[in-house]
């Protein structure tokens, strides 16, 4: 039970990310949403557009990721790890996935602002040239830094899950009833 309470957290936490991201996302960029990823989500209300590609695009990285943490946690004769003992640990992956992507926003917007990186002709019809281009891209880099970084953080964090249920108990976390 306890396996499935960890994935069912995970999952909510995944998507509770991606609302918070794109609800900043889609004020930075709403051709991001309406260009780029059309079809899904038919309106032009950020917060819309926000909530409904928060959970599109990100319930199946819960479940996914979710299930290797749920395993990694409780699965084997090792120590089993509860899910309130990750709740810390995984709010401070979720916060440095957030600030991996507002990097990689910065800088995909500073890079397009110099010339370096630039709209593909598909998608530089449909935007207005200019800023709006600048923060497309900035959008983009946020998001695949997101992906990245969450599924690297998640791959880490399931394998300091696995090491530390090989250690005695600690003050981090505390064995699992």
């Amino acid at each position: 039970m306890e396996a499935a309470k960890i994935w069912l957290v995970a999952i909510v936490a995944t998507v509770a990310y991606g609302i918070a991201h794109d609800l900043v996302t889609t004020r930075v960029s709403l051709e991001y949403f309406t260009v780029a990823h059309a079809g899904i989500v038919e309106t032009q209300s950020p917060t819309l557009l926000a909530f409904g590609w928060g959970v599109v695009a990100t319930w199946w990285a819960g479940v996914l990721l979710g299930g290797l943490i749920a395993l990694t946690a409780r699965f084997g004769k090792r120590r089993k790890i509860a899910v309130r003992d990750l709740a810390g640990p995984g709010a401070s992956l979720m916060l440095a996935i957030g600030v991996l992507s507002l990097i990689a926003g910065v800088a995909g917007y500073i890079a397009a602002g110099a010339g370096a990186i630039s709209l593909s002709d598909s998608f530089a019809a449909d935007i207005p040239p200019g800023g709006a281009h600048q923060r497309f891209l900035a959008v983009a880099w946020a998001h695949t830094a997101a992906y990245g970084g969450g599924g690297v953080g998640a791959t880490l964090f399931a394998a300091w899950i696995w090491i530390t249920r090989a250690q005695p108990a600690t003050t981090i976390l505390s064995p699992a009833t």
